[in-house]
């Protein structure tokens, strides 16, 4: 079973590219390289709304949900701060189980 935390990011105007570079940033303390070092951790999405530029969609696969759970504290908590000057309001990820896929 892989499990899937979706977290939708809202930045201030104008701030959903400093937003996806601090996700996707090479530097050790980013989201996505935190998220590498968590257990559990399988991968990740980024998506962007094409009407809305400053709203940043993630979606991250974990082995467990007790691997999800445990990363939520490192990966919001600890590193929140980096984010507090371009986002509108904290993230509030929504925890999913992947019932199928399909890829094309």
């Amino acid at each position: 079973m892989v499990l899937a935390r979706l977290t939708v990011w809202e930045f201030k105007e104008g701030q959903g590219e400093k937003g996806k570079e601090l996700i996707l940033s090479s530097d050790v303390n980013s989201l996505s390289n935190v998220a590498r070092r968590s257990k559990g951790y399988k991968g990740a999405f980024l998506l962007t709304d094409n009407d809305k530029p400053d709203t940043v969609v993630t979606i991250t696969l974990w082995e467990s949900e007790q691997d999800m759970l445990d990363s939520r504290k490192e990966l919001f908590q600890d590193t929140i701060d980096a984010f507090e000057k371009i986002i509108l309001k904290p993230p509030q990820p929504v925890n999913y189980t992947i019932e199928g896929e399909t890829l094309i």
